[in-house]
This record gives structure tokens, C-alpha cells and sequence, in this order.
């Protein structure tokens, strides 16, 4: 068993691959790419680091963190290994300021440069998996940015920028399981409509959705298409009733705050869609969005 501690991983592209350890005549490397594997005077074995055959390599990659890896990317062999070697974290914060991009990952941070992030992103999304993505802007033109989470694979992703338009959804549902917006978007009846056809048509890897809003005609503008109301046919609602429940086959429609009520900062107002289950309990398909009513 080797053990290379996160201090080893080289800074520099330069890096020669010779480390030292102890005992180091017990391992034979599968073939040698150093001059010199004699011992010094302290009995430390040298070895060079990219001696080790693949297996091993694949043993210490499975444990590195995102900013482990990205600093590891010495040459071609590498970098192949690494895109060999399937990743899972639990966490993925990105947070977008104007100056650039900082991803917080399970405890590893890096900066990055805007201009890197889709470059990144699609590596991440060839063999890493995340628990939850959470993305927050403070950046003016976000978009630039936000679209590449499309490549990110994850079972949640949560937006918390006030940005985000009808356009952005087909990007922010792709390679996720669920999707929450937080704060007010610019997201729009023909927004939610697009989610609910696609959800419907089963054309989404996405199977519940939560966007935030106060917008009451909104929601009201929403009802219509989904039932093709006129103004006049609007008695199939009951324009008292604050939460509406709608099941149209076998995506569930939870509208939350459909009138002026309930405004206060304890009650969450929001859309949700969610693909139900059939052979579920009711009350099961419904977990997700009562912590939200």
C-alpha cells in the first residue's frame, strides 16, 4: 500500500515525477523510467512518481478532490487516467462574481477564470457526479456563465440568481433529477408551460421542478394554457383558494400563492412540477414540495 499525501501533488507542469518513500525495493514498478532508484543515506527509496503502473494510479485518483485533480493534469497519460476514473462529491457550490468563478466542492476551493469554465465543466461532466449543485451570481450578464452547468451531472441543481428567463430552462434541466429556483426570476407563464408539455411528454431528464414566485397573473396566465381558458371560463378555479393542485396525467402541479393571501416571509410562493409514480402512495409523491407550502 502507497499513501501520497495532498502535499505531493506537484504545483508546476514542470514537475520531474520523482518522489521519495520508504521501503521502496518492495514495489517493482511495471516498467522504470528513472536512472537512479538506489537509496540514500536515510535508507529513502526513489522512485519516480510516474513509475507506478495504471492500477495504482487509479486507486489514488478515486480519492482526490476537485481542486486535487485539476492541479494533477501534468501530462497526456494523466489526464487520460483521470477521465478514466469515476468521481462522486456530495456538494458542488459556484459562485459568479464579475472578476470570476469559485467552485467549493466537499471541503477543496479554486478560483478560476471565467473563460475556464466550460472547458471544466465539460470534463466534470464526462465522469463526475454530484449530490447537489448550488449556483449564485452577483455577476451583471450572468448568462454567459450559467448556461454551462448543462454539462454538470447531478441529482439537485439550485439557482439563486435573479437573472434567469424563460430561454434558460431547456439548459438548467439538463443531466439533473431536480431543479429549484429561488428568488424571483423572469420566468414566465410560457416558461412554466414549456416545462409542464416537456415533463408531460416525458422529453426531460428533470423530474421535479420548484421556481419561486409572487407573480400572481403569472400563475393565473399558466392555469389558462394548461386548461385553455378564456377569462370567462375561469370558475374551474377557485380564485380564493391560495394553493392549486392540478394532475393532468402523470405530472402533478403545485401552484402556491395563486392569490394575494398569504404574503409573508414564512410562505414560500412557487410553481413545482413533479413526475409522479403510480405505484407510490399519494402521499409519497407529495414529500417534495410540502416542506415549501
Amino acid at each position: 500500500f502507497i499513501l501520497i499525501h495532498r502535499s505531493e501533488i506537484p504545483e508546476s507542469p514542470d514537475y520531474t515525477g520523482e518522489m521519495e518513500f520508504r521501503d521502496a525495493k518492495r514495489f517493482k514498478p511495471a516498467e522504470s523510467s528513472s536512472e537512479d532508484n538506489s537509496d540514500d543515506e536515510n535508507g529513502i527509496g526513489k522512485i519516480s512518481f510516474l513509475d507506478f503502473p495504471n492500477e495504482i494510479f487509479f486507486r489514488i485518483y478515486a480519492h482526490f478532490d476537485l481542486a486535487s485533480r485539476r492541479k494533477i493534469r501534468m501530462n497526456k497519460r494523466l489526464e487520460e487516467i483521470e477521465m478514466a476514473t469515476e468521481y462522486r462529491y456530495k456538494e458542488l457550490e459556484i459562485n459568479v462574481e464579475e472578476s470570476g468563478v469559485t467552485l467549493k466542492c466537499d471541503g477543496s476551493e479554486m478560483e478560476m477564470d471565467h473563460s475556464e469554465i466550460k472547458e471544466e465543466f465539460e470534463r466534470l461532466g464526462k465522469n463526475t457526479h454530484f449530490e447537489n449543485v448550488v449556483y449564485k451570481s452577483t455577476a451583471p450578464a450572468d448568462q454567459d456563465t450559467s448556461w454551462k452547468t448543462k454539462f454538470l451531472k447531478a441529482t439537485r441543481i439550485e439557482f439563486d440568481f435573479l437573472a434567469l428567463m424563460d430561454e434558460d430552462l431547456p439548459y438548467m434541466v439538463k443531466n439533473k433529477e431536480k431543479l429549484i429556483v429561488v428568488k424571483e426570476s423572469d420566468i414566465g407563464e410560457d416558461g412554466l408551460y414549456w416545462l409542464y408539455k416537456k415533463m408531460s411528454e416525458d422529453k426531460l431528464d428533470v423530474k421535479f421542478v420548484l421556481i419561486e414566485s409572487d407573480d400572481v397573473d403569472t400563475k393565473w396566465e399558466f392555469m389558462r394554457k394548461i386548461n385553455n381558458l378564456d377569462d370567462e371560463e375561469d370558475d374551474d378555479f377557485d380564485d380564493n383558494e391560495d394553493v392549486v393542485r392540478i394532475r393532468e396525467g402523470k405530472v402533478r402541479v403545485v401552484i402556491n400563492g395563486a392569490t394575494d393571501r398569504r404574503r409573508d416571509p414564512d410562505n414560500i410562493r412557487f410553481v413545482s412540477f413533479q413526475i409522479v409514480d403510480e405505484n407510490k402512495k399519494s402521499a409519497e409523491n407529495e414529500e417534495e414540495d410540502e416542506e415549501y407550502e
